[in-house]
């Protein structure tokens, strides 16, 4: 939505400035009071603030990020799926492999062979 209030642009520029530190570090063990605790608010306020801003919870919003920095990996590296699950904050390959395919519906290595940069 448009943002009126000055509080509110400083709550969206908090929060932006959140992701972009889940990108930074996007194999961190990301949770929501530790997040939340960076915002200076409750978890639950923080749950309110994303789906008013984002329309996604914050976990939601961290696995969208996992997801992009893993297509990136996959298409521009030729790192195993071990590393680049350990770098988007997964423990072992096939629990990255199946969040990867409810994202986008393809498993890791079909989405690298057909995005591959050349």
């Amino acid at each position: 939505g448009v943002i009126h209030r000055p509080e509110d642009l400083k709550i969206a520029h908090r929060l932006s400035a959140l992701w972009m530190e889940v990108q930074r570090d996007s194999g961190r063990r990301w949770t929501v009071p530790d997040m939340a605790a960076r915002l200076h608010v409750s978890p639950g306020y923080l749950h309110h603030l994303m789906k008013q801003h984002h329309g996604a919870s914050p976990m939601d919003m961290v696995f969208r990020i996992r997801m992009k920095r893993a297509e990136h990996l996959l298409r521009c590296t030729d790192d195993k799926l071990e590393s680049i699950a350990e770098a988007v904050g997964y423990r072992n390959a096939s629990a990255f492999s199946e969040g990867f395919r409810r994202s986008s519906g393809q498993r890791p290595g079909e989405f690298r062979a057909q995005n591959r940069m050349a």
